[in-house]
């Protein structure tokens, strides 16, 4: 896609274009895990538009969040200084994702995106009312 734009990419320019549109495509696909979906809105819109056409659905399972371990509590409030954000405890267990859907039904996945509605049924109910 970054080959056939127009006007052409100075070739000065091709490395770091090419690196842009790898990181807008995995972006894409960790919250639109469609590739019938991600492949027409490149040919139709191309790369820079990738993420206006292909973005959450409900009933489709985004990619979990990929973690970094931090040293400490310093290293996070550095890197995020005057941004305001939101820390969670790490507890085991199983991760999941619930969808509601508009038609009231609620679907929920396992962090690898397999569909699990069935073996949470008491969370189904719960998440109906």
């Amino acid at each position: 896609m970054v080959y056939s734009e127009v006007p052409p990419v100075p070739s000065s320019q091709i490395q770091s274009r090419l690196e842009e549109a790898a990181k807008i495509v995995k972006q894409v696909y960790s919250v639109a895990p469609i590739y019938d979906k991600i492949v027409s809105a490149l040919l139709s819109a191309g790369v820079r538009k990738l993420s206006d056409t292909c973005c959450f659905t409900l009933g489709v399972p985004v990619g979990p969040m990929l973690a970094k371990p931090t040293k400490g509590v310093s290293e996070i409030l550095d890197k995020f200084q005057d941004t305001e954000f939101t820390c969670e405890y790490k507890y085991d267990g199983e991760r999941a994702q619930i969808h509601y859907l508009d038609i009231g039904s609620v679907e929920i996945y396992s962090r690898n995106a397999e569909r699990n509605t069935g073996k949470f049924p008491d969370v189904v109910d719960s998440v109906s009312r």
